[in-house]
């Protein structure tokens, strides 16, 4: 038999949640907040309700953060959920990322009157060891293309990395590269490769690379979040993200934030060419498809670029050129 619990017990419940929960107004300028519970009173160190009715986006999180809060704002100003990685306003060993998780409060009717987000900390040292990795190289590209059914988002735990998963990615990369020639709709690709990965395992063997590969796949699942989001493993080292967005620029900046987040994991990579901690190098590709250009240009345009970011600025985020595109296999 189910019950309904009393307002004021739902309430309590929700003040002692092991995780920080926050609720803000969809209906007001700023997506003010209306409500916070203890647990995220805490973790903002100050007297309680001393942010009720301040923006969600000017809080200190997105503050220092403004790739992060542009993206975050764009997908709540079109009621859509969101999930973000936001340093969170300690300072220096009480500072840590959040996962932050953003999702729609809707009435009856199916208008949205609220935004209710909940942040927990992003790969806590007590978090028991994810399972194996399954290695798994991209197959050849053969046969015809037929309209699938959308694809299941599997960004919300680990599956999205065994195997098998690539040829789905892939189905549902033809069938949005189909749409977006039908439409004139851009595609927008991200490439993420581990700088010197071979180099690494040769040094401390695959149990450890597997640990580091885990470690970013995990920061890269907390990164994308967005209902539109697709993660893949292409191969061993290297991850590509199927995104939607209008703002490119906003994009990258995303991207090299991960990069950047991936450095102060300080992995440490005696044999890298690059700094003795273990980066990533990001490739990104931003076209509207053509018709007579097969989508495999789009990874193409992407690893080139990724490839000319491990040449660049270290955590760099390099957006692939004319020269990228024009290029089939």
């Amino acid at each position: 038999m189910s019950g309904v619990l009393s307002n004021r017990l739902a309430m309590h419940v929700i003040d002692e949640a092991p995780e920080c929960v926050v609720v803000c107004d969809a209906r007001a300028e700023g997506f003010p907040v209306r409500y916070a519970n203890r647990r995220f009173d805490l973790l903002m160190r100050h007297a309680s309700g001393g942010y009720i009715g301040a923006s969600l986006l000017k809080l200190p999180f997105f503050e220092t953060q403004p790739a992060e809060q542009q993206l975050v704002g764009a997908a709540m100003q079109q009621g859509q959920g969101v999930r973000a990685t936001l340093k969170s306003p300690g300072r220096g060993t009480t500072a840590q990322w959040m996962d932050v998780l953003i999702e729609p409060v809707r009435e009856p009717s199916g208008a949205i009157s609220h935004y209710a987000a909940y942040f927990r900390p992003l790969l806590p040292q007590s978090a028991p060891a994810p399972a194996p990795v399954q290695h798994a190289m991209p197959p050849e590209t053969t046969g015809t293309f037929a309209v699938l059914q959308p694809m299941v988002k599997a960004t919300r735990d680990d599956s999205w990395l065994q195997d098998g998963h690539w040829q789905r990615f892939e189905e549902l990369l033809r069938h949005q590269w189909a749409r977006g020639q039908r439409d004139g709709r851009a595609l927008t690709l991200l490439v993420f490769e581990i700088d010197a990965l071979a180099a690494y395992r040769d040094t401390f063997g695959r149990t450890a690379a597997d640990a580091c590969v885990r470690k970013i796949a995990r920061l890269l699942t907390a990164s994308y979040r967005r209902g539109t989001d697709v993660l893949a493993r292409i191969n061993d080292g290297a991850f590509c993200a199927l995104v939607q967005t209008t703002d490119l620029g906003a994009t990258a900046a995303h991207a090299r934030g991960i990069a950047e987040r991936v450095f102060e994991m300080q992995m440490h990579h005696p044999r890298s060419t690059r700094n003795r901690f273990l980066t990533l190098s990001v490739g990104v590709a931003h076209v509207v498809p053509a018709i007579d250009k097969p989508p495999q240009l789009l990874l193409q345009a992407a690893t080139a670029a990724a490839r000319r970011a491990h040449l660049g600025a270290l955590n760099g985020a390099v957006v692939a050129d004319e020269n990228d595109l024009a290029t089939t296999a």
